[in-house]
């Protein structure tokens, strides 16, 4: 570092100064080829070693001497000079004692030389001074030259340590400058910078009291202005301050107390220490500012080291999610959890346990993890074995940092041990306000999982238990939807065998009376004489033809109920017979297409095909108020396709239904239901004013 180069320096120069007298005075007279005393030699050697415990003193310790580094330098400088007027004097000295012969020659050339020597010599003092000086502080103590080179080192001193080195150790003792300080304003307080030859009680007590100087005092202070102005005794050894400021704002106080030679500063050293100072207050504010940056950058760093590591556990969480959502089964659900939860929590074994309080048992939903464990997927135990599960049941988690600590007795624990199992987090599964389940992670290592850690395994079941409550909700449903829809086969079943069986009954035993009713009214007509009561023939007539009528109407409810020919003559030819019909009753026109249809089809399909032509037929004349139907039956691409299409006046499907109308929509419910049973699609199309137009699919493949 400068400083040790410094006193590095200031060593050697007392190691040279040492032995230079014994050296110059053995090698010059040898060079010279004269006698030189040996006396003389050895005294001025030994007068030059104390050179060296002094040099090594006073660079050791010179920073520690306080008032006394001055005088020791000017000490040292002074023995410097003696030393070199003594080798001088005594090297003349002996070149004239060789070479002149007489004593009085001596004595007169010898005075002379000694008043040449001592004239020359004292010129030398502030130049050997400066010499000095430059080993001692590394700069020569002019003005110029120091404002030249600390204009460019005080703004590369950026850290604090560095300008403290630069102003307190070299600069103060190049201006012989025994007492300073530099205060910077900072929240109201005037902080220190460096202290020099003053204690920490001889700062200002704040700020206020700092600028109250700056106002009063003019920069510059004596003794009997500080009395005057009452200036506090804290600061009594103040002799000049000077301000630091950037772009005119006040930042702190360059404060200067006794010097060496006097307490006087001039002009020209203020003018130096003015410059001086802003250069000082831009490094102190340049380095306020870099330290800001630097703790912003670190704390960006930070921060975005924080962001990356959240991003990371998002986008984890949200992979986490959407395994969970395209998992199926509960057990499914857990797995794909488990695959997301262990990249970003470090675990063993982790685990799903579903909860069954109606009778007091846990199961193993499933199960993840190395080492041997007695826990497998669809195990159960009693609840009493899980020691976790009052407070999983109070909806809060349980964390341990060792389950092998006070729950050995516990099955669940014992269970475990042959994992090695030792930190332990579950996390309630709860849905709709009930808990029924946990996730737990385990660690083979003790206290092992950090808070951030935890909250991941809390966020992570708060997904398993919403999927896994769906995963049951659906099953629920689709277990519900299978029994309805059995149901509803079974209910259409048995409507078509009543159906079947009323058409039966209609057709053979009512068909059979009214025949009969018919025949035993003509026996009797037979029987009465012609010509004979005519009102009697009239009611015989009539009652004949009430028979004839209703036996008509029973024949088309019976066909109506089920048409025989569905069973003897297949789909088409029924389809025909019943557009016939309904052409005879209503006044609608209905156009009828039939493409490509097989000559029979499984009884199921002509059954469903007739039903659902039959309720769209039956709505058309109920509700549409159509004049024209189109009915198109055909095979396409394996399957039945029916298209039932009108122009009447439509309505809204989605409104279907909702009607406070006993029996709205039922119709159309009904022939869903019965598509639903053959894997069939319905489809139903219309708005009101634009008539409505009703497509069925079924799936049919001939053998």
């Amino acid at each position: 570092s400068p400083t040790e180069r410094l006193t590095a320096r200031l060593m050697l120069a007392g190691i040279l100064l040492a032995l230079a007298p014994g050296l110059i005075l053995s090698a010059i007279p040898l060079i010279l080829n004269i006698s030189a005393g040996d006396a003389v030699g050895a005294a001025l050697s030994i007068l030059a070693l104390p050179m060296l415990p002094l040099f090594y003193t006073y660079a050791i310790y010179k920073h520690r001497l306080g008032f006394s580094e001055h005088r020791i330098n000017r000490l040292l400088v002074q023995y410097t000079l003696f030393l070199l007027y003594l080798i001088l004097l005594t090297l003349v000295f002996v070149i004239m004692a060789n070479w002149i012969s007489t004593a009085n020659e001596l004595l007169v050339i010898l005075a002379l030389v000694v008043l040449a020597i001592l004239v020359a010599i004292l010129p030398l003092r502030q130049p050997v001074q400066t010499v000095f000086n430059r080993l001692s502080y590394g700069t020569r103590y002019s003005h110029r030259e120091i404002l030249a080179d600390y204009a460019q080192r005080i703004p590369a001193a950026v850290d604090r340590p560095d300008l403290v080195q630069l102003l307190k150790y070299e600069l103060a003792p190049e201006l012989e400058i025994r007492q300073s300080a530099l205060f910077i304003r900072q929240d109201g307080a005037a902080t220190p910078v460096y202290l020099q030859g003053v204690g920490s009680s001889d700062g200002p007590e704040s700020w206020a009291g700092m600028e109250s100087m700056l106002n009063n005092a003019d920069r510059f202070l004596v003794p009997e202005v500080q009395k005057a102005e009452g200036v506090n005794d804290r600061l009594a050894w103040v002799r000049l301050v000077v301000p630091l400021q950037v772009q005119g704002r006040p930042t702190g106080a360059w404060l200067f107390g006794r010097r060496e030679s006097d307490d006087i500063f001039s002009q020209d050293d203020i003018d130096l220490l003015d410059r001086l100072s802003g250069l000082v207050a831009v490094t102190l504010e340049s380095g306020a500012l870099f330290e800001a940056l630097s703790r912003e950058l670190v704390t960006r760093e930070q921060t975005e080291t924080r962001l990356a590591a959240q991003s990371e556990r998002l986008t984890l969480l949200h992979e986490i999610d959407g395994a969970i959502l395209a998992a199926g089964s509960p057990a499914e659900i857990a797995r794909a959890a488990f695959a997301g939860i262990r990249q970003l929590v470090p675990c063993t074994r982790v685990s799903v346990f579903l909860f069954d309080t109606d009778r007091d048992i846990i199961t193993i939903l499933a199960a993840q993890g190395s080492g041997t464990s007695m826990i497998a997927e669809n195990d159960t135990m009693p609840a009493s074995a899980m020691p976790a599960l009052e407070t999983l049941l109070q909806g809060r988690l349980f964390v341990s940092d060792d389950i092998q600590q006070g729950m050995t007795g516990s099955q669940l624990v014992q269970s475990l041990s042959p994992s090695g199992i030792r930190a332990v987090v579950s996390a309630p599964l709860i849905a709709s306000g009930d808990v029924f389940g946990a996730l737990s992670v385990a660690n083979d290592n003790p206290a092992s999982y950090s808070a951030r850690q935890i909250a991941i395994v809390e966020e992570v079941s708060t997904s398993v238990a919403l999927a896994i409550h769906s995963a049951r909700l659906r099953e629920t449903l689709n277990k519900n939807s299978q029994q309805l829809q059995l149901l509803s086969a079974r209910l259409i079943d048995a409507q078509e065998t009543e159906r079947k069986r009323l058409s039966h009954e209609l057709h053979d035993e009512m068909g059979q009376i009214l025949t009969a009713i018919s025949l035993n009214l003509a026996a009797i007509e037979k029987k009465l004489p012609a010509g004979g009561d005519e009102k009697l023939h009239a009611q015989l007539a009539d009652a004949n033809a009430f028979v004839t009528g209703l036996t008509d109407q029973v024949r088309s409810l019976s066909l109506e109920l089920r048409p025989a020919m569905l069973h003897d003559l297949g789909l088409t030819s029924t389809l025909r017979w019943y557009v016939a019909n309904y052409l005879r009753r209503h006044d609608t026109q209905i156009s009828f297409k039939s493409d490509g249809l097989p000559e029979r089809l499984p009884e199921s399909i002509e059954i469903t095909a007739y039903r659902v032509v039959q309720e769209a037929l039956t709505n058309v004349n109920r509700h549409s108020g159509a004049t024209e139907v189109g009915l198109r039956v055909v095979k396409i691409d394996g399957t039945i396709q029916i298209v039932i299409q009108d122009n009447g006046r439509g309505f809204d499907p989605d409104s279907v239904g909702v009607s406070e109308t006993a029996g709205s929509g039922i119709g159309l419910v009904m022939m869903r239901e019965r598509m639903s049973t053959i894997n069939g699609r319905l489809d139903i199309t219309s708005r009101p004013g634009e008539g409505t137009r009703i497509t069925a699919e079924i799936p049919f493949t001939e053998s």
